[in-house]
Formats: C-alpha cells, structure tokens, sequence
C-alpha cells in the first residue's frame, strides 16, 4: 500500500518542477479526504486553515466549492451538525456558479461522511 508522505513528496516534486503552484490546493484537498478517510481528525484542522489561505489568495470556485464540503463534514465529525449542514449547503451553491455537477460534490462528501461515520448521510437542501 501506498503511504500518504510518498503520495505527498512526489505530488509537490512535480509542482514545484512544473510551477503549478495552484495544484497545491487540490493537493490540500486529496491530502484532507485521504486524512478523513483514514480518521486521522488531528492533521484535518490545519489541512483545513491552509486551503482557507490559499483560497484566500485564489479562490477557484470548484476547489472552493469542495473545501466548504469538507469543512462541512468536519463540523458533523465534531458534533456540530446544523453548521456542518450549513457548510456543506453552501458548497453546493457555490457548486452552482462552476461546471462541477452538483452530484460529484453530493457523491464526495456523503462517500467521506459513509467511510468516516458508518452511516449514510444525505445533504437535504433543495436543488431548483
């Protein structure tokens, strides 16, 4: 198997080889997945502040959209279900604005939410 600091070191190698500074973000936001996934709740916080920085400096819509999925299923993790519901809603509306299909945000983040938790979860916001 794979581990994570490999998958790591060899993402940011061809970054910084090819100058594609802002793959970092999607990099940040595999990183995180791959942290949920494997419960590892410690690392997500600061993997989460880091996306929020560098969106901040450049704030693509679809990775955009993704981090408020994530930030959503962290605040469901730490118990704070109306607001992760909140962030994962506003996910989806940013969502709108992209060419990203709203099901592939949906399918990621009730897939971590499965993986993470052990139970189906399912975004109850009204699409139209």
């Amino acid at each position: 198997m794979i581990q994570i600091e490999t998958v790591r070191g060899v993402s940011y190698r061809l970054i910084e080889k090819h100058k594609k500074e802002d793959a970092l973000i999607l990099i940040n936001i595999i990183e995180t997945l791959t942290f949920m996934a494997a419960k590892k709740w410690g690392k997500i916080e600061e993997k989460l502040n880091n996306i929020e920085i560098m969106l901040n400096k450049t704030p693509y819509l679809r990775e955009l959209a993704l981090f408020h999925q994530l930030k959503g299923i962290y605040y469901i993790h730490l118990g704070a279900i109306q607001e992760g519901r909140e962030w994962l809603n506003h996910g989806i509306d940013i969502a709108k604005q992209t060419q990203l299909a709203f099901m592939e945000i949906d399918i990621i983040a009730c897939s971590v939410l499965t993986i993470v938790s052990g139970i189906s979860f399912f975004v109850t916001k009204k699409r139209g």
